[in-house]
């Protein structure tokens, strides 16, 4: 329902005409949509139309805009928050609490190494790889892993609902997987 408001009668006269039915919206509305429907459809033809000279060897438009791709997902690790967390963990393990272990970021997790002071994988001590994590992106859980020096690969310890969860594990270590 409208609602009609009173003017004085000289305000009336000067007052401009404005449309009161629901069609005033859907035209300005139509004509904004009409002219975006526009645009859309001249982009998808320069695109089909460089897709196509592209398709045939020949060289494409320079003017063609093309869409951005997709973003991919950011991942939140490594963080600087996280590495403290770590490093502070670390501190109060319970094997080679003499060295000091490094902290360093990888894609989507961390890479701890540390001097080799038992001398068992490597001789004059130099740095090995002690664990390796990693958050698993589709669930959030994260992936704990020790280096295997003989076969030089990495070995999944387990799946841990959080990283304070893994890094007790870490921190335990009563097999000697990690600090060999």
């Amino acid at each position: 329902m409208n609602r009609v408001h009173a003017l004085p009668e000289a305000d009336r006269a000067s007052a401009p005409k404005v449309p009161m039915g629901g069609n005033a919206a859907r035209t300005a509305k139509s004509g904004w949509r009409a002219g975006l429907m526009r645009t859309l459809a001249g982009w998808m033809v320069a695109c089909v139309d460089a897709c196509s000279q592209w398709r045939m060897g020949e060289p494409g438009m320079s003017s063609t805009i093309v869409p951005p791709s997709p973003a991919q997902p950011v991942s939140a690790h490594p963080n600087e928050l996280d590495v403290r967390r770590i490093r502070r963990t670390l501190e109060n393990r319970r094997r080679y609490r003499y060295v000091e272990p490094q902290v360093i970021g990888i894609a989507g997790g961390y890479r701890i190494e540390s001097p080799c002071c038992s001398r068992n994988i490597d001789p004059t001590g130099g740095l090995i790889d002690i664990a390796r994590l990693l958050q698993a992106p589709h669930n959030g859980q994260w992936l704990l892993q020790y280096r295997d020096h003989p076969q030089q690969c990495w070995v999944t310890h387990g799946f841990f609902p959080s990283l304070g969860a893994a890094l007790a594990v870490l921190g335990e270590d009563p097999d000697r997987l990690f600090w060999p």
